[in-house]
Formats: structure tokens, C-alpha cells, sequence
């Protein structure tokens, strides 16, 4: 109704000459196309920058404690990403948490002491981690590694053979294991949030 409202009142003010009605009428189509652009604008506005401040706990913060600690094998995850990262290493069986782990941008954690058994890695990627809420409130993605994780030892009279793996979160040349996008529920499932315990 205020658009041909505008149109009419323009043609009528054409017709009889009336100035005054013609600026009435020009405002108003003015204010009606504004409103238009606004609406647009917000629509198509880009994601939110970057925050100068946020919540990065240091590497290796563990965000639920360690399960099985009476193993040799080990595990080194390279986080070559602007975004910091939380990883998880659960059971690929019962999906029971092994490790689960904080890495910031551009870090590297080492983690030692994981028993045998196949194990599913996945992780999240973004900035200003949320404690209570085991999520990042800043542009939070999950992304799972396409093949399992075995880890086994083999002991003889003089040593203990046992695996040592280690991954990078970011894409790399010659790169020998795919990832996958996954959900949010996918990501905690079979977890059980408990307090943060600092290295």
C-alpha cells in the first residue's frame, strides 16, 4: 500500500502541477526504498569478525580425564590452523573417552600412556571455548578422520613394541588420511562433561 501510495501521489502531482505534493511524494517512495536496502543489507551482511578477545585455555588442557593410562602408545596432534582446536580420542566400540584435549593455533600436543584398542579421532575447530558448554561460541566446526586409530603392543624378552601416531589438523601436501564434516552430536557423543584439569 505505501508503494503505490508513492506512484499515485507522484502522478497526481504531476498532473496538477503541485510542487509541494511532489517532494511528499519523493520522500515517501525515498523511505520506502531505504527500508528495502536496509532489510537487504542485514540479509547479506558478512560473518562477524574475528573476536581480539577470547577464552583460549593452554595446550593439553584436558577437558575430561584421561581413561586408560597403563599403555605405551602415543599420540602427537599438530594444529596448523588459525583457530584453536579441542580433540577427542574415544573408543571406537563403546564411545567411552580416551583423550580429549585442547590444542591452541599453531601448537602441537603430545599425549603418552594410551592403552590398546581402536580408537576414532575427531575434533573442533573455532575460538573462545566454553567451559560449561564443551563447544566454541565463535564459528564452531566438527570434523572426524576417515579411518580408525589401532593402537597395539607386541612385548618380547628385551622390549615393548607399541604405536606411535601423529596427526595435523590442517590440510598438508602428500597428506595419507581424509577427514569428514560430522555434527555437533555426533562430535560429544558418549561424553560426559567434567571439570577442566589444567597440565
Amino acid at each position: 500500500e505505501l508503494r503505490r501510495s508513492w506512484i499515485v501521489g507522484l502522478i497526481e502531482a504531476a498532473e496538477k502541477g503541485n510542487r509541494k505534493r511532489q517532494l511528499e511524494a519523493a520522500s515517501l517512495a525515498f523511505s520506502n526504498r531505504s527500508s528495502f536496502l536496509t532489510l537487504r543489507d542485514t540479509r547479506t551482511q558478512p560473518p562477524d569478525s574475528r573476536p581480539k578477545s577470547y577464552n583460549s585455555p593452554p595446550t593439553g588442557t584436558r577437558i575430561e580425564e584421561d581413561v586408560g593410562n597403563d599403555g605405551h602408545g602415543k599420540l602427537t596432534v599438530e594444529n596448523g590452523t588459525d583457530e584453536d582446536a579441542v580433540v577427542r580420542l574415544s573408543d571406537a566400540g563403546t564411545d567411552q573417552t580416551v583423550r580429549w584435549f585442547f590444542v591452541r593455533a599453531h601448537t602441537s600436543a603430545h599425549l603418552a600412556h594410551i592403552s590398546q584398542g581402536t580408537d576414532r579421532l575427531t575434533f573442533t575447530t573455532g575460538l573462545n571455548w566454553i567451559e560449561s558448554e564443551d563447544t566454541f561460541s565463535w564459528h564452531p566446526s566438527y570434523r572426524e578422520f576417515e579411518r580408525a586409530f589401532a593402537y597395539s603392543e607386541e612385548r618380547n624378552s628385551e622390549a615393548v613394541q607399541y604405536d606411535s601416531i601423529s596427526v595435523t589438523l590442517n590440510p598438508v601436501l602428500f597428506g595419507n588420511v581424509k577427514t569428514k564434516a560430522i555434527s555437533r552430536e555426533q562430535f560429544l557423543k558418549g561424553h560426559q562433561h567434567i571439570a577442566l584439569q589444567r597440565p
